[in-house]
């Protein structure tokens, strides 16, 4: 179970570094855009289509670390209010609810995927793209995010010891 866990680790790091990759390109990008319109150069559309594209990656693909390592926002006021085996029962139910609604957002996304590449629809300001390779993030994260909304479950009901957020 430990190499699970650790496996999900890895892939977490994983999501972590690729999302501030992106989001270093996507800023690389913009001031050479900027640079070069304020030098009086033209710099094409694609400047302006790319970082919006990458940090939408970067959103997606970080989404699945705060899931894993519990950074995403919760609230948990009035759950830390509650005993302990409700809090449990809660945070499982809320887990539970994710997952549902995780695993129909990768089902409907690749529906639009499938419906995308079919269609053959291309961004023409960058570079002639086919616009299936820019929404492929989506199914490809709810992917990711159900793994890491399973760990959680798995962590929670056969792992923590009713240790749930509880302030030292």
């Amino acid at each position: 179970m430990n190499r699970l866990f650790r496996f999900e680790h890895i892939i977490a790091e994983a999501e972590i570094a690729l999302s501030s990759f992106m989001i270093l390109i996507a800023l690389c990008i913009s001031l050479y855009a900027i640079t070069w319109r304020n030098l009086g150069y033209g710099t094409g559309d694609w400047v302006l289509e790319l970082p919006i594209t990458l940090v939408s990656w970067a959103v997606f693909i970080g989404t699945g670390a705060n899931i894993a390592f519990e950074n995403h926002i919760k609230t948990d006021f009035f759950v830390k209010l509650l005993h302990k085996k409700i809090r449990k029962l809660i945070l499982l139910i809320m887990y539970i609810i994710l997952l549902i609604s995780f695993l129909l957002i990768f089902y409907y996304a690749v529906i639009a995927t499938e419906s995308f590449a079919k269609t053959d629809y291309r961004l023409y300001e960058m570079f002639f793209t086919p616009f299936y390779i820019v929404f492929i993030v989506m199914p490809i994260s709810a992917i990711a995010w159900c793994f890491h909304i399973v760990m959680r479950i798995i962590d929670l009901v056969f792992i923590r010891d009713i240790r749930l957020h509880q302030t030292k």
